[in-house]
């Protein structure tokens, strides 16, 4: 066998093992951006099943609100998700971000209609508001933000 042979293999050798190695590289990153797609595909189909609305808004104290929001959507919110939702109070003069608590400020809710622990469509939630301080008068807009980004709006006043 020739030098020559003995160079020409070695290179071919070479060859198909680069070749095998930017294969494997391009397989995983394939995968990758499949996983990726299929993450983002059911996000965004989650998503838009989702869909709720506050029905009304008053002020029970001149410290608290409450509020009543029905789910229109396709999917049921368990207890857990429910409690991952922000309430946000935009006012005549701030604006407060509000998280799920059973005392202090804070929002907690009761599930109204329902034959088991899951907010199902059709279903409402009754919502409390307790804030730290007195509602002014004037006009308010209540955001009612479930765990994945979905939200509904509603604009009352106070008198």
């Amino acid at each position: 066998m020739s030098s020559t042979m003995i160079s020409e293999a070695i290179i071919m050798v070479a060859v198909i093992v680069a070749g095998s190695m930017l294969t494997q590289v391009f397989l995983i990153s394939i995968t990758r951006f499949q996983y990726s797609s299929n993450w983002a595909t059911k996000d965004l189909s989650e998503k838009m099943l989702t869909s709720v609305l506050i029905i009304y808004a008053t002020n029970s104290s001149s410290s608290e609100l409450i509020f009543w929001v029905k789910n229109i959507g396709a999917v049921s919110l368990t207890r857990q998700l429910v409690k991952m939702s922000d309430v946000v109070l935009v006012g005549p003069s701030d604006v407060s971000e509000f998280s799920y608590s059973d005392s202090g400020s804070g929002w907690s809710y009761s599930l109204l209609n329902s034959e088991d622990e899951k907010w199902d469509y059709g279903e409402t939630i009754q919502v409390t508001l307790r804030l730290d301080s007195q509602l002014e008068p004037g006009d308010y807009t209540l955001i009612f933000v479930v765990y994945n980004g979905v939200k509904t709006e509603y604009t009352f006043t106070i008198g």
